[in-house]
């Protein structure tokens, strides 16, 4: 039985007379946006077998900073006369677990997972044309548009940051258009809407100057290891989504450094209020000893009511009341 699907579908075709005696050669197939989403496919064949692979790849890192998505496929094989002489289904999502079905995950945080192989053929085999059926979900919304901008746009205002209050100019219009906070000071019912020079506080004119960067998307911009709390912090003050986003992003990588542990991460999540960030730190993908070791952080205690809520219940679930009764002690 299929997966209940809740949007549209999409259908990729593979014609296997193309890449009869094709020795090695690789090609991508035309976008096709779902959800939202951009999916292509990628069809090659390698050196060392004659099969014929393909791979479903995702490419909303090129359009936003933060994103999830759960997709359904079925990979169906067509003989000459039309008969369907394989099919199977496959359920890439973080949540639904179903036995059924594979499962996988495509996301911001993790290059890995922005690509799936979905189907390899042997070319030996009597099968005419591949159809890959794509459908998402609904699932995944929560990611905001990377603004487009011109570098060399009017900067027609003026903000006095920090106590030295130097200088920076800015465009009204694009920081009003991704910002709650800007647009009420720009356009709201405050004074500082008709001063020429608006001043900005407790922020050092350097990291004002670099999440600024950050939206803008400039190459000098620095999102790193070091400064990445504090890039959160103030993405949050200023109510900037989209350099919110790339930092979270990069506190979810896998290859962000291990000595940060994931309560440190979960103190983040709940001091700014980061709801996706919090739900995929706890997501039921997390590990036992994952879970015994944040259950015994010293950071429990500095938790959301919320979020010590979901650990406890992960910890019931997996291990038990006794578990739960040497939490307590």
């Amino acid at each position: 039985m299929a997966p209940l699907v809740e949007e549209e579908s999409a259908t990729f075709l593979i014609a296997m007379a193309t890449w009869e005696g094709v020795q090695s050669y690789h090609q991508f197939s035309p976008v096709k946006r779902i959800g939202g989403y951009p999916w292509r496919l990628r069809v090659y064949k390698s050196h060392s077998d004659d099969d014929l692979y393909v791979q479903l790849i995702c490419d909303k890192s090129n359009e936003a900073e933060l994103w999830q998505c759960t997709v359904v496929f079925k990979e169906l094989r067509i003989t000459p006369d039309g008969f369907d002489v394989f099919s199977s289904y496959h359920l890439i999502t973080k949540s639904g677990r179903s036995e059924e079905f594979d499962r996988h995950t495509f996301n911001s945080w993790d290059e890995r997972t922005r690509e799936y192989c979905v189907a390899s053929i042997d070319m030996k085999d009597a099968v005419s044309r591949i159809e890959i059926d794509l459908a998402m979900s609904n699932d995944g919304h929560c990611w905001t548009p990377r603004p487009s901008v011109d570098l060399f746009h009017l900067r027609d205002g003026i903000l006095l940051i920090g106590e030295e209050k130097r200088k920076f100019r800015v465009n009204k219009e694009l920081l009003a258009s991704q910002s709650l906070f800007f647009d009420r000071l720009f356009n709201g019912y405050f004074m500082e809407k008709n001063m020429a020079e608006i001043p900005i506080g407790d922020v050092d004119y350097e990291e004002f100057s670099n999440i600024i960067g950050l939206l803008y998307g400039e190459e000098t911009a620095l999102l790193s290891y070091e400064n990445v709390f504090r890039v959160v912090e103030l993405a949050v003050r200023f109510e900037l989504k989209i350099v919110e986003d790339r930092a979270v992003s990069l506190l979810l990588s896998p290859a962000f450094p291990l000595r940060v542990t994931r309560a440190q991460k979960l103190l983040v999540a709940d001091r700014h209020n980061i709801v996706f960030m919090r739900g995929i730190l706890l997501n039921t993908d997390i590990s036992d000893y994952e879970l015994r070791e944040l259950s015994g952080s010293s950071e429990l205690e500095h938790l959301s009511p919320d979020t010590v809520r979901t650990i406890v219940r992960l910890c019931s679930d997996r291990f038990g009341s006794p578990f739960l009764l040497s939490m307590i002690q």
